[in-house]
C-alpha cells in the first residue's frame, strides 16, 4: 500500500467522520422539543467536528502536495476549497455562536427557528464537499 493510499484512506474517515457529526447535529437540531441538553450535545458533538476538520486539511494538504499539479487545473477542487471555508463559516460562526448563546442564557426557544435552517445548510455543503470530492479522485 502506498503513502498516497494511506492518506487517501485518511482522509475519507475525516471526512466520514465530519459528515457523521454535520448529521447527528441535524437530527438533534430538528427534533423537538429543543431543550438545553440537546443543545449541550450539538455543542459536544461539534468539536468532533473541529478535529475531524482540522484533521481533513493536514491529510488533504499532502495529497495536494503529492499531486498539485492536478488539483490546480481541476476547477471542481477550488469549488470544494470555497466551500470547505463556507462550511465552517456556518458551523463555527453561526451554529457555534447560536448554541453557545442559548445555552448562556438558558433560552435554547430563541434558536429553535434558526438552528435547524442553518444545520440543513451545512449538511448540504457537505453533501457537496463529498461529491466534488468524489468526482475529482475519479478518473476522467
Amino acid at each position: 500500500m502506498s503513502l498516497h493510499t494511506i492518506f487517501l484512506i485518511l482522509h475519507v474517515l475525516g471526512a466520514g467522520l465530519l459528515v457523521g457529526v454535520v448529521f447527528f447535529s441535524l437530527v438533534l437540531s430538528i427534533k423537538k422539543p429543543l431543550d438545553i441538553a440537546r443543545l449541550k450535545i450539538i455543542k459536544y458533538v461539534g468539536n468532533f467536528g473541529v478535529y475531524a476538520a482540522v484533521w481533513l486539511l493536514l491529510t488533504g494538504a499532502v495529497l495536494f502536495w503529492n499531486e498539485h499539479q492536478e488539483f490546480q487545473a481541476k476547477r471542481l477542487f477550488w469549488i470544494k476549497m470555497v466551500l470547505f471555508v463556507v462550511d465552517g463559516i456556518i458551523a463555527e460562526r453561526l451554529i457555534r455562536t447560536k448554541v453557545e448563546s442559548a445555552i448562556a442564557s438558558n433560552n435554547p426557544e430563541s434558536v429553535s427557528r434558526s438552528l435547524p435552517v442553518w444545520t440543513y445548510a451545512s449538511a448540504l455543503v457537505i453533501i457537496l464537499i463529498v461529491s466534488f470530492g468524489v468526482l475529482i479522485a475519479t478518473p476522467e
